[in-house]
């Protein structure tokens, strides 16, 4: 059985494979369509960092973002959109965001 600690740094190792993919994606565009699409790599970028960092969760926050796999910053990204009222801008803010993210997670299907 995989310890708490075990078990974020697969959280972990999925958002590093979810960001390199989504800056892979963003590379091959055009310049125009890159800085168009500012917001939504500031979040990608914001939350890589974040969770780089990431040191503690509680055991049902990690289960959520474990059952994301490799798309938790995208399910992050669109749950984000869905609470309009949270900012990003310290490790606080984003802890707080994935804390109420996940309970919403749970049950929602989502498009990437």
């Amino acid at each position: 059985m995989q310890t708490s600690k075990q078990k974020l740094d697969v959280v972990k190792d999925n958002a590093f494979t979810c960001f390199n993919a989504f800056k892979d994606a963003e590379l091959q565009k055009p310049s125009e369509d890159i800085f168009n699409n500012s917001f939504k790599i500031n979040f990608y970028t914001s939350l890589r960092n974040f969770f780089e960092d990431a040191e503690y969760f509680e055991d049902d926050v990690i289960e959520a973002l474990l059952d994301s796999g490799i798309s938790v910053i995208d399910d992050l990204y669109w749950q984000f959109l869905k609470i309009e009222y949270y900012a990003i801008g310290t490790y606080s803010e984003i802890y707080d965001f994935i804390n109420d993210a996940t309970n919403s997670m749970k049950g929602d299907e989502y498009t990437t």
